[in-house]
């Protein structure tokens, strides 16, 4: 997780400290069955390498009609996300202007609604993260509608043929990334730690674009998601980020109406 500050970062993130290994985490003791943890209340968890309900197994399993309203227990790995940090974080980096078309406000709020709801069902964090670049690719083809059609009246850019062409237009521009800022004070705060660990400063990597280095990167990340070859779940965190890149990347297609606009 790094698009958000880095206060905020831990909350989303780190399951009891999970990022620095699970063996330290506060209140889980060693366990007899290898590859698990106890807690203090004796419940056995298997480490957070993918999804699992505690005593489940690793299968998603369809949620028990007496259980529809409780919260998944796989959120307990994260104790200082609470869904009011959720909505938090969500109003805050998540939220799109009055100025983007409405259809494409309503498909982006659905798939907010969806994260949130990983509160109820883990696995919807990590779908509404797939979704979130369904949306960008929407919002760009409104944005920019086709100048030709093949033979079949189809409309055949790509998602990253669309995002040049935002580019190529002015439209978007890392200026226009405001967690671009947590994102460079969060990666120079990592180096710093493992400067520590391998004891040299680790070289300086050559900068590009942030906006190129996504137009490379959002289209794999979609194909991955939308050609899957296994049932991959990602932490809180990591759904976050895909949303935040949505957010920004929508909001600077449209101009933002002025304050005293009605």
């Amino acid at each position: 997780m790094t698009l958000i500050p880095a206060d905020l970062t831990f909350s989303v993130s780190a399951p009891f400290q999970v990022v620095r290994g699970l063996d330290s985490s506060p209140g889980l003791a060693q366990s007899s069955e290898p590859g698990k943890r106890e807690d203090d209340r004796g419940v056995r968890r298997k480490r957070l390498l993918c999804y699992d309900l505690p005593t489940r197994g690793t299968v998603t399993p369809i949620k028990n009609k007496e259980q529809f309203f409780e919260s998944d227990p796989t959120n307990e790995w994260f104790p200082f996300l609470s869904l009011e940090k959720h909505y938090e974080i969500v109003s805050k980096y998540c939220s799109l202007h009055d100025g983007v078309a409405e259809h494409v406000r309503s498909y982006f709020d659905a798939v907010v609604t969806l994260y949130l709801y990983g509160w109820l069902y883990y696995p919807f964090y990590t779908l509404a993260a797939f979704l979130s670049s369904f949306v960008v690719e929407m919002a760009l083809r409104e944005r920019f509608p086709p100048k030709k059609l093949n033979k079949k009246g189809r409309d055949l850019r790509f998602l990253g043929d669309l995002l040049r062409e935002a580019k190529d237009a002015g439209l978007l521009r890392d200026e226009g990334f405001p967690s671009l800022e947590n994102l460079r004070a969060n990666m120079e705060a990592l180096n710093q730690e493992l400067a520590q660990i391998i004891g040299r400063t680790p070289e300086p990597q050559p900068e590009k674009p942030y906006v190129d280095g996504l137009i490379e990167s959002l289209p794999e990340i979609r194909n991955r998601f939308a050609h899957p070859d296994m049932h991959a779940i990602m932490m809180p965190g990591q759904a976050l980020d895909p949303l935040i890149v949505a957010a920004e990347i929508i909001n600077q297609l449209w101009p933002k109406p002025s304050s005293g606009s009605v």
